[in-house]
């Protein structure tokens, strides 16, 4: 309990996470305190903060949570048992990894079970929890660190039938903070003060507008290459690469279910994230 309370930084975000009331972990955390005649966190209105106390309870739960986590995994190496791994990350990056990384998991590891996850950084990687993330140029928060996967390359995509290569931008933007590496490298590409015929937060919906006829979009190869739908249009090949990151954290990255699959996602990164293997263009 003194663990998800920590963790969360709150008695309602502890509260969200074991799915019950605010009210219930004020309890029992106050009946930890009465039992070890100690405090365990000070309240205020931004949240709860460790005493001195609190942070050797905390260290020492997530010792005990630690442990009995690698039980289930020697558990799960000899028998039936199946480990979860939660793995978060952008829509069009989870579900390339849902088609292309899930299968082999499955094949190779068939007691993991993969809990995808689709969001927008930043998204908390709890020590405690078997977790991943998958994300371009995200800065590391709260224990996490970055492990490179690959280089992901980039073309601009049309529609079969749009006509010429002169077309208006579909674009992404970040609607949440500052451009990404992606949206500045389009600036690169487009004259002063163009505007913009759409833009969108995700690659998977650029896609769309693209083969609908909106315009030319900068798209990650292995989306536009398989689509029969579209074509690629002007400039160099890759117009831009952008390197790709599982993010985790060391409380858990040493778990052989997180090491299979972050390793699942290294040894098949160009079936998964790089350009299909063979283009054939489209005809004009």
């Amino acid at each position: 309990m003194a663990l998800v309370v920590a963790r969360g930084g709150s008695l309602a975000r502890a509260a969200e996470a074991l799915a019950v009331d605010p009210a219930t972990i004020s309890r029992r955390i106050t009946a930890l305190e009465s039992a070890l005649g100690v405090i365990l966190f000070v309240r205020s209105k931004l949240g709860v903060t460790p005493t001195d106390a609190g942070l050797a309870v905390i260290a020492r739960a997530a010792e005990i949570e630690q442990r009995a986590m690698r039980i289930e995994d020697d558990i799960a190496a000899t028998a039936t048992s199946r480990g979860a791994v939660r793995v978060a990350g952008g829509p069009w990056a989870t579900a390339r990894i849902a088609r292309a990384a899930a299968p082999i998991l499955r094949r190779t590891h068939p007691q993991l079970e993969l809990r995808l996850v689709v969001g927008r950084p930043p998204i908390d990687l709890p020590g405690g929890e078997p977790a991943i993330a998958v994300w371009f140029e995200v800065p590391t928060r709260f224990g996490e660190f970055a492990i490179g996967l690959g280089d992901v390359p980039y073309a601009f995509y049309a529609a079969v039938d749009a006509p010429g290569d002169a077309l208006p931008r579909v674009a992404h933007r970040n609607e949440d903070g500052p451009a990404c590496e992606l949206d500045r490298g389009l600036q690169s590409f487009i004259a002063p003060g163009e505007r913009f015929a759409l833009t969108a937060t995700d690659s998977l919906i650029l896609r769309e507008a693209a083969a609908g006829g909106m315009g030319s979009a900068l798209l990650p190869m292995c989306l536009g290459d398989e689509d029969a739908r579209l074509r690629r249009v002007g400039g160099p090949v890759p117009a831009l690469v952008r390197r790709l990151h599982v993010h985790t954290h060391p409380d858990t990255v040493q778990l052989a279910r997180v090491q299979a699959t972050i390793e699942c996602l290294r040894a098949n990164f160009d079936a998964i994230f790089g350009p299909a293997p063979a283009f054939r263009p489209a005809p004009r």
